[in-house]
């Protein structure tokens, strides 16, 4: 599946929409990782989360 940044996912066993911020990833030795994404979202506590998911975890 192809993201881009600013797209809306979700996990695909559920959870909060989630917001491509990352993608693909840029690695420390300059490389881009095109098998994870990573997602910004407000948890239950209205703070801005952040996490890394493999993409086969994710659906638009």
């Amino acid at each position: 599946m192809d993201f881009k940044i600013g797209d809306v996912v979700v996990l695909k066993s559920g959870g909060p929409k989630m917001t491509v911020s990352e993608y693909p990833i840029k690695m420390i030795d300059g490389s881009e990782n095109y098998a994870q994404v990573q997602c910004k979202w407000f948890n239950d506590d209205n703070h801005l989360t952040q996490s890394t998911f493999h993409i086969d975890e994710l659906e638009k």
